[in-house]
């Protein structure tokens, strides 16, 4: 299952709380299954001053670290450093195609390779938004840290603005997963990592947005803008899970 956040707006966006583990953080992994609307956004994921992903009105792919951080539009804010991959890329003819995308942080890497995002487990090139869209690591507008920024006390959000998608299986880790570990992911209902599992919320509990973790990094609905609804999820298959609700 899934949850359908509405077209071109800010239903029932979610918080899932002042992860620790994200603050500050030398590696981490962001995994989630998504299926574009017809309006512009698919997104976006953000903790503060940092995006993890965010769709503009080209669909492409965004990362970025922002100077400001504006509640109501997280993807508003001077740039600090940002990564996108074009469109071309990332949307695919059908936009209401179910596409999984992974982004792996790992501080410890070359400047040219600290950011990794892959799409159905294939790895896309990533560039910066000047002119001429230099590669990843060319210079400061174009380099992820050694740790991102701490980010506390703001929340882990999913769908905060102009949001127009299906979502479903939001995961997270503390650590940078492998391409083969991604592979695992995509194809599996429930996290097959366990180990630094910081979030696994599959969406599937009607409003719930429970996470599976262990961790009780559920997430909140704000409801001033309306509720999601409870729609038809990707194609993964249902492996087996001892479930720990806490």
């Amino acid at each position: 299952m899934s949850l359908d956040l509405g077209s071109n707006s800010s239903n029932g966006w979610t918080e899932h709380g002042d992860i620790a583990a994200i603050n500050g953080a030398t590696a981490l992994t962001v995994a989630f299954w998504v299926a574009c609307g017809a309006a512009v956004n698919a997104g976006p994921i953000n903790k503060g001053k940092m995006v993890f992903f965010l769709m503009d009105a080209s669909r492409s792919y965004w990362i970025r670290e922002t100077t400001n951080y504006n509640a109501d539009s997280p993807h508003i804010g001077t740039a600090v450093w940002q990564l996108i991959t074009s469109a071309v890329d990332v949307v695919p003819p059908d936009i209401l195609s179910w596409n999984h995308f992974a982004l792996v942080y790992d501080g410890s890497l070359d400047v040219s390779s600290r950011m990794t995002l892959y799409k159905n487990t294939v790895s896309l090139p990533l560039v910066g938004t000047g002119s001429p869209q230099l590669p990843q690591g060319s210079d400061a507008a174009t380099t992820a840290p050694t740790s991102l920024i701490d980010t506390s006390p703001q929340t882990l959000q999913y769908g905060h603005s102009n949001t127009s998608s299906l979502v479903g299986h939001f995961r997270v880790w503390s650590v940078a997963l492998t391409q083969g570990e991604v592979a695992q992911e995509m194809n599996r209902y429930w996290a097959n990592r366990q180990t630094s599992l910081l979030m696994d919320c599959p969406f599937d509990d009607q409003l719930a947005a429970r996470d599976y973790s262990g961790n009780g990094n559920h997430g909140v609905w704000d409801p001033v803008n309306g509720t999601p609804g409870q729609r038809q999820g990707p194609p993964i298959p249902y492996g087996g899970k001892v479930l720990v609700l806490g």
